[in-house]
């Protein structure tokens, strides 16, 4: 009995060592690492400095520039996490964005002089132009209107777009 006892007491010794040790471990690991904003700050003292470099080197070569790009392409991507866009500025942003890219493709078909306006391909393009530029009227109607969240009003401007791409 005294045996088993004895056993049972190692046991619950060596277990105690054992999780004190993990979470001793754990919490230094916890401890000494970096938090999200000063890696943000790290990565954009380095992007300024090496795009300062690049810009000031005019024998830069694109290998450098493309390292430039890859480090704000990372010092963005952590911005974004840290700091959510907000859904009325992505909703902003993404109307702007449509709206410049349907005007860029009617003004290709508007303007060209090859186009033949009778083609049944044109027409169907011209369309579809037409019912997104409908879309973007409904959308920023809504947003003026202000009766619905800027989250619903995006939600219906991708289902919108998801329904003329099919």
């Amino acid at each position: 009995m005294a045996y088993n006892k004895k056993k049972l007491l190692t046991w619950i010794l060596s277990g105690a060592v054992v999780l004190s040790a993990g979470s001793f471990i754990g919490y230094s690991a916890y401890a000494n690492s970096l938090s999200k904003q000063e890696i943000l700050n790290q990565k954009k003292a380095d992007f300024d400095k090496q795009k300062a470099e690049l810009l000031a080197n005019p024998n830069a070569n694109s290998e450098q520039g493309k390292r430039v790009k890859d480090l704000g392409t990372e010092v963005g991507q952590l911005e974004k996490e840290l700091r959510p866009e907000k859904p009325e500025d992505l909703l902003k942003r993404k109307l702007y964005a449509y709206k410049e890219m349907i005007m860029i493709h009617e003004a290709f078909y508007r303007d060209n002089a090859d186009v033949d306006l009778k083609d049944p391909k044109v027409v169907k393009v011209l369309n579809e132009i037409k019912q997104k530029k409908q879309l973007v009227e409904r959308i920023e109607k809504e947003v003026a209107d202000k009766i619905k969240s800027s989250e619903q009003i995006l939600k219906e401007f991708e289902q919108g777009k998801a329904e003329l791409r099919n």
